[in-house]
């Protein structure tokens, strides 16, 4: 869920007054990761991938400081807040998030699609779709097609006066769509008070991710043998979760999608290899013989199809002397 959110709330622009004939399509991606760090924005969005669910989200720079607050508006209550690289979750005792926090990278919703346009044309063919409205809003459309069955297609529509994201769709490779975010209400610039970034839940518990570490990465031991051409690693570690399990981390991105490879010591009951989809992200589990050929649980999940998540997960091997490449 944190990573499909992340994705679709980070494919925002520049706080510029473009029109559409003003900007490439080149020009909007490329700012998109600026202006997510940048602009000052309060909105109510639906998230669909299967089930429906509304949040809000506030963002806010004070004094160059980034401040953001996510809140779950279904379900139990949650809230998750950024300040600058300080991630914490507030939720009822017990609840799961609290479990999942370590493994949430730093701006848990900024850092999954900002932009990498050195050879994106090679994967994707990008384009601008004219005009439409969203939430009473002028919108430039956006269509980002896949060149390959690797990965799938975006639909964005970006405000026209803030290039902001109002919606978001992923297809697939025959067109269905997969995801949708929206926007239902969306305020920007002055009307976004700082104290709206700030927690509002009374009555929960605090835990917060870890920081990470200043020193250099180790390289990961656990090497990909192939991921979909244009993928690169840009994340490898080991860590121990909160239930002081060894869990080894690979985190790759085309410069839009990612995906991430899990590895960790099996359980006493080793399950069967399955591959399940929910939304636009599908997941693939398998064993591996790690060190002392001991049976690990390799966990593959992100924003790619079945087929790819479970080619991707058999070639996840020990191999500490290797490489992690594209090919």
């Amino acid at each position: 869920m944190m990573r499909r959110v992340r994705a679709s709330l980070a494919a925002a622009s520049a706080a510029l007054a473009l029109g559409v004939g003003a900007a490439m399509p080149e020009d909007w991606l490329q700012r998109m990761d600026e202006a997510f760090r940048t602009a000052d924005y309060d909105g109510v969005f639906s998230y669909l991938d299967g089930e429906l669910s509304a949040f809000r989200i506030v963002h806010k720079v004070v004094d160059g400081v980034e401040h953001e607050r996510l809140v779950y508006l279904d379900g139990a209550r949650r809230e998750i807040i950024r300040v600058g690289d300080d991630v914490s979750c507030i939720a009822e005792a017990g609840d799961e998030l609290h479990a999942v926090i370590d493994q949430l990278p730093e701006g848990p919703y900024a850092r999954a699609f900002s932009p990498r346009l050195d050879g994106l044309g090679e994967h994707y063919d990008v384009r601008l779709k004219g005009q439409d409205r969203v939430a009473g809003r002028t919108a430039v459309r956006l269509a980002i097609t896949p060149r390959d069955e690797n990965r799938y297609g975006y639909r964005v529509w970006l405000d026209q006066d803030t290039a902001l994201l109002l919606r978001s769709e992923l297809h697939d490779q025959a067109g269905r769509r997969l995801e949708v975010f929206q926007f239902t209400s969306l305020r920007t610039g002055d009307q976004v008070a700082a104290a709206d970034a700030s927690p509002s839940a009374t009555g929960l518990v605090t835990s917060r991710v870890p920081p990470a570490s200043s020193g250099p990465l180790a390289p990961p031991a656990w090497r990909a043998r192939w991921v979909p051409s244009g993928f690169r690693m840009t994340d490898g570690r080991g860590r121990v979760d909160t239930t002081s399990r060894q869990v080894s981390t690979l985190l790759f991105s085309d410069g839009i999608a990612t995906f991430s490879v899990f590895v960790e010591a099996a359980p006493a009951t080793a399950p069967a290899p399955a591959t399940t989809r929910r939304g636009a992200t599908s997941l693939h589990t398998r064993l591996a013989r790690g060190p002392e050929r001991r049976s690990h649980l390799v966990t593959v999940v992100g924003e790619v199809p079945a087929a790819t998540a479970r080619r991707i997960a058999e070639g996840i091997h020990y191999a500490p002397e290797e490489k992690n490449r594209g090919k």
